[in-house]
Order: structure tokens, then sequence, then C-alpha cells
């Protein structure tokens, strides 16, 4: 008796909910009403409406929510092997959040397929971007692009975001980059790729300038063995480190010598938050 009754009890609210949704406008479902470009000129219309709408951490949930992440076109994009990859990419979060994106958009709305075939836009990349997309759409939370343990992939991240103009998305990388110096051996074949996995147009670059300067320091202080020190110098003559050798100066070594880690990463890296 007592099962029925707590049945019967549950049934209502569950009615009730049913009812509610039924009446709730499904914003979603407005959106897909939406020619292309109509949707893309409601991104546009939000982002110029919201207080620091050009990045999606100032938009409410529900505002993330209208971005559909269920409408998709596929970026065609290089895998390791040089192979074309097709990636179905949240159409209006991209478009959104990517400035190149947003750009190639704008002009042609109807295309459900582009090509990115950028050297610098890897495919594990664009996968990851892809994926951070879709969960900003439906969670409820804001979060970063989540940064990958493995140092080359997280370079490769900050550079496909800058090649593809989400600059912006980027501060939690260098923030995780720089960081993390003091807290691992930093090995020889890092320079190289450091280097090689950083834009050549950058005047100043807070990687660059970093690993540069503290380098520097541990072999000026001699803190590490002669045999490192001596790899570090065998690296940097060639010509790829040359932005590295560049970025040296004298203040900034004596300033990690006397401050530690607080001079390599002396300020918040992260973009003040601004919400509505």
């Amino acid at each position: 008796m007592s099962t029925t009754s707590e049945q019967s009890k549950g049934s209502r609210p569950t009615k009730s909910n049913n009812f509610r949704r039924r009446n709730v406008p499904n914003t979603r479902a407005y959106v897909n009403t939406l020619s292309p470009a109509g949707q893309v000129n409601k991104v546009l219309t939000d982002m110029a409406n919201l207080n620091g709408g050009n990045h999606l951490r100032n938009w409410s949930a529900s505002a993330r929510k209208e971005l559909a992440p269920n409408i998709t076109i596929k970026v065609e994009v290089l895998d390791p092997n040089g192979n074309k990859v097709n990636v179905n990419m949240p159409k209006l979060a991209f478009f959104a959040a990517s400035s190149a994106f947003r750009q190639h958009l704008e002009a042609n709305p109807d295309d459900t397929w582009v090509k990115f075939c950028h050297k610098d836009v890897s495919l594990n990349s664009m996968r990851t971007i892809a994926k951070w997309l879709r969960t900003i759409c439906t969670d409820q939370q804001y979060t970063d692009i989540p940064i990958p343990k493995d140092v080359k992939k997280g370079l490769e991240l900050r550079l496909a975001a800058q090649v593809l103009g989400m600059t912006q998305y980027t501060s939690q990388i260098i923030k995780g980059y720089i960081c993390g110096l003091v807290y691992r051996p930093v090995e020889a074949e890092e320079l190289v790729l450091v280097a090689e996995l950083t834009r050549k147009e950058t005047v100043e670059d807070p990687i660059v300038d970093a690993l540069a300067n503290y380098v520097a320091y541990l072999c000026r202080y001699h803190l590490v063995s002669r045999d490192i020190e001596d790899q570090y110098l065998t690296v940097l003559a060639g010509g790829k480190c040359a932005k590295l050798l560049d970025a040296v100066k004298d203040h900034k070594v004596r300033a990690i010598a006397q401050n530690g880690w607080k001079a390599i990463c002396p300020r918040p890296l992260a973009e003040p938050e601004t919400r509505r």
C-alpha cells in the first residue's frame, strides 16, 4: 500500500514537470529554424550585445546553449601523416570563438564543409577544441580549454588557437607551461620544440621569454650538470633557436636568481573576468 502511494505521489510532479517543459520556449529549436545566414547574424548580434561578448566565458549558460552544438560543420585538417581528415565542429560555437572561422563564415554562411589544412593546426588540437566547445554549450558552468599534460600537445593546442584567432582562450595554457618550468627538468629538445611551436611573427612571446631566461639562469648559476649545459649550448647554437637567444635578457636572469619562479611568472596571465 505504501509503495503504491509513493509511486502515485511521484507521478504528479513528473506530469507537472513535463507540462512546464512543454511551455518553456526551446531556444535551441528556434535557432534551428533560422537560415544559416540568420544563425550567423544572431550570433553576431549576441556577441555585440554582451559585455565582453568576444569571449565565451562571459556568456551565460543559456546564451551558450543557444549556440546549438547540434548544428555542425565539417572542417578538413591534416593528420600527422599528412592525410586529410574531417572534424565535426559545433558551427555556431566555433563561429563565436574563432575570428578566422568567423571571417570565412560571414562571407559563406551556407557552407557545410570548410578546408583548413594549415601546418600549425594539428588534428588533435582541432578535436580538443571541438570537444571543449560542445562541453561549454551544454554545461552550466564555463570551463577553459583543458590543458594537455604533454608539453608538446599543449604547445600545439596554443599554436592552433592562435592561428584560428582564438588567442583569448590560451592564457591558461601559457600560465600552465610557465609555472610548470620550475617543477620539471627541461630537456634540450624542449628548446627546439618551443622554437618550432611558437609563432615567428610574434614580437615577444611569454613562453619563449620564460624558457629562454630560465635556461640562461640554470646555466649561469650552474644549477644543471655540465653535460646538460653542453646540450643546451649545442641546441642554442643551431639556427632554429635564434629566437630563444634573442629573448635572453641579463636583468631577467638576475631577477630569476633573486625572486625565483615569481620572476618567471610575475603576474596573472588569465584575463580579468567580466560578466554582465
